[in-house]
């Protein structure tokens, strides 16, 4: 009795493996027939087996939902091109199309950052429309240098220097964000509020506040 039970156990990974398979092949017959609906289904039963496959690969610029994604296309894309008369199961050709997708979002990711490090430019480098001895390093401005350093320099009249390094210090931090993104980085509310962290509301606000403190001094 035991052995027949043994026997029976043994078996039913298999048939659960071949009702998977016939399902999957039903859902993908569905589909050739105008069932959208049965790539959803499909997506749902091969999900673990994409992100299986995702998880081979990395680009610097892709996280893995975006590989799951691109997997995902990959099989909506086997799906479309299965042909029943190749007697090849679909699981099997799904998996080819989903890795190829996968590998060719890596590969154009990966020359997307070549292409950029081919046009970049050494700071070493002499400066275009310029004399031999400036280069780029020369010309770009000091990382020690802060926002208000730079407004502060453009600025020729020193009362006016004196005045807005006294409004500078009224400002609280929220406020000289929103001050340095309107006035310096030309910056939208919603570039602002990101940048931020906080609401357009919150922006408005400080800007509001901004004008205020800024008509007191000048």
């Amino acid at each position: 009795m035991s052995m027949l039970l043994g026997k029976k156990n043994d078996q039913a990974p298999k048939e659960s493996n071949d009702q998977e398979m016939n399902r999957i092949q039903t859902l993908v017959k569905s589909f050739k027939e105008g069932n959208e609906d049965a790539f959803n289904t499909l997506l749902e039963i091969n999900l673990r087996h994409i992100k299986s496959i995702a998880k081979q690969y990395f680009a610097p610029s892709l996280t893995q939902r975006d590989l799951i994604q691109e997997g995902s296309l990959g099989l909506y894309k086997a799906l479309t091109l299965y042909d029943f008369e190749r007697k090849v199961p679909f699981i099997v050709y799904a998996k080819l199309h989903v890795k190829t997708a996968i590998i060719n979002a890596v590969k154009r990711e990966t020359r997307k950052k070549q292409q950029i490090l081919s046009t970049c430019n050494s700071l070493d480098e002499p400066c275009l429309n310029a004399c031999f001895y400036t280069s780029y390093y020369d010309v770009t401005p000091s990382k020690d240098k802060t926002p208000e350093d730079i407004i502060l320099q453009e600025i020729e009249n020193q009362e006016v220097r004196v005045q807005f390094q006294a409004f500078f210090r009224r400002l609280t931090s929220l406020e000289k964000g929103v001050f340095l993104g309107l006035s310096c980085e030309n910056l939208s509310y919603k570039e602002i509020a990101l940048q931020l962290e906080i609401s357009l509301r919150a922006v408005d606000n400080a800007r509001t506040r901004i004008k205020k403190k800024l008509a007191v001094l000048f």
